[in-house]
Formats: structure tokens, C-alpha cells, sequence
């Protein structure tokens, strides 16, 4: 199955499911997984996306990850990653710049009406990433998210590294505070830590009460684990935090 593309300046290729765009403005949601093309269609990742298409007006884009196109292997991305940090080079912020030049040409494009962004894993790392960088993010869903690429076991060779260090998500506190956001994980997730992902949320809301924000609109839930290291996400959980991103975009139910 074939997903359609929009080609804005830049190269930036963006895959997208949802009604036509001759429609007018509607929801959007940018999801980010593995490819741009199998995020939105291939089972288990796309789950959420599925469940959104069929269930709500609201179109879901996506963006090839870095080092998740032929001939690399989406298991073996990490290790690319790595490698590329090894040698110095911060291959992921040019990535994150992208998705919000994206998001600002759909607005521009009068093609999105309401903005929210979610990740599944290291999606969910970039996703939160964007979402702190791009003021049109209002709303971010993670599943399972990574929160320091030094916790993944394809860093390990390599840390401590300033570059790697500097992406971790603590750093990104003051400009999430304000967001509306979800996480889901594992309770006992080997391959991004539970108990890191608690520490972000935990920080986050810490940082949002020395702001003078009383009630932050920042969640986690978790779940008990499922699959290899107790990193899988069950249907379940996926339609579950979609329907709550499709109740904070606005978007009708089909």
C-alpha cells in the first residue's frame, strides 16, 4: 500500500493519511516511528494511525526517520546513529529543524487547523524534541519514548559524548512546560528505562511548579510491560492515547 506525499522546499518528503486536501484545513497529527511511509502503514507501528483514520477527520503526516531508509534496516538505525555521533556528527537536530519547518508550511499551506505531534520509541524522542523547539506543537503523545540516547544499548561504545549528552530531554524542560502532554510505558521497560522516562516527567512538572504553573497538563501512564525488554506498546494503549490526541486536535469523529 502506497501513502501519498507532499514535497515542500527543502526535499522535505512528507508522507500523509487522512481526507483529501481539497477538504480544507483539519486537525493534523505528525507521527514518527520508523520510515515516513511505513509509520502510516505497516502493523504494529502505524496502530494509532489506523485507528485515527478510520475513527476521526484528522490526517496524519510522517517523516522518514535519519538512517531508516534502504538499505538500512530500522533495527540497525541506532547503531547508525551512534556511529555518526562517534565521528561527530549530530545527524538528529538538523531532522528535528525539519519537522518544524513541515509543520509551519502546513499551517501556512492553510492544510492543518490544530497541530499535535507523537512518537513511538526514538520517534518519540524526536517528537518531544520538535514539540520544544516549535511553538505550534501544542499537544505531544509519546509511546514508549526514549528520553536519553545514552540509556539506548547502541550508545553505550560511545558515552559520555557532549553531543550526545546535550540532546538529552531534561534540557528541553522550559519550553515543554507549557505543552499538553502523554506518555505511556512499560512498567519495567529495559530498552528506554521506566525509570528515566519517569525522572523527565517527573522534572518536567517539577520545572512547570517553579514556573508558577500550578496544574501542568503533563501525564504518564504506566502499563504493565509487554514484548522484548518490556519495550512493546499493546493495541490497546495505541487507540487509547489516539483517541486522546484526536480530543485535544478538535477533530470530529467520522
Amino acid at each position: 500500500m502506497s501513502t501519498p506525499s507532499i514535497l515542500f522546499p527543502g526535499d522535505i518528503d512528507l508522507h500523509w493519511v487522512g481526507p483529501d486536501l481539497n477538504k480544507g484545513p483539519l486537525p493534523a497529527l505528525f507521527y514518527l516511528a520508523i520510515s515516513g511511509h511505513d509509520s502510516l502503514v505497516l502493523d504494529p507501528f502505524n496502530q494509532p494511525v489506523a485507528f485515527l483514520e478510520k475513527n476521526y477527520q484528522l490526517r496524519v503526516f510522517s517523516l522518514t526517520l535519519p538512517a531508516h531508509e534502504p538499505p538500512i534496516e530500522p533495527q540497525h538505525a541506532l547503531k547508525e546513529w551512534a556511529e555518526r555521533f562517534a565521528h561527530h556528527e549530530d545527524i538528529l537536530s538538523p531532522f528535528v529543524d525539519t519537522i518544524c519547518r513541515a509543520a509551519t508550511m502546513l499551517v501556512q499551506k492553510n492544510i492543518a487547523s490544530t497541530l499535535g505531534i507523537c512518537g513511538l520509541s526514538r520517534g518519540g524522542f524526536l517528537a518531544i524534541h520538535a514539540a520544544a523547539k516549535s511553538p505550534l506543537f501544542s499537544t505531544v503523545l509519546g509511546f514508549a519514548p526514549l528520553t536519553r540516547l545514552s540509556l539506548a544499548k547502541e550508545f553505550f561504545p560511545i558515552t559520555p559524548h557532549p553531543l550526545v549528552d546535550r540532546l538529552d530531554l531534561a534540557h528541553c524542560y522550559e519550553h515543554l512546560i507549557d505543552k499538553t502532554i502523554r506518555l505511556y510505558i512499560g512498567n519495567r521497560d529495559e530498552r528506554v528505562s521506566t525509570a528515566s522516562c519517569f525522572a523527565f516527567v517527573q522534572g518536567l512538572a517539577e520545572t512547570a511548579y517553579q514556573k508558577k504553573i500550578r496544574s501542568p497538563q503533563i501525564e504518564l501512564i504506566i502499563s504493565p510491560s509487554i514484548g522484548y525488554l518490556g519495550h512493546g506498546t499493546s493495541e490497546h494503549i495505541f487507540h487509547q492515547g489516539a483517541s486522546w490526541m484526536a480530543k485535544q486536535l478538535g477533530a470530529a469523529h467520522v
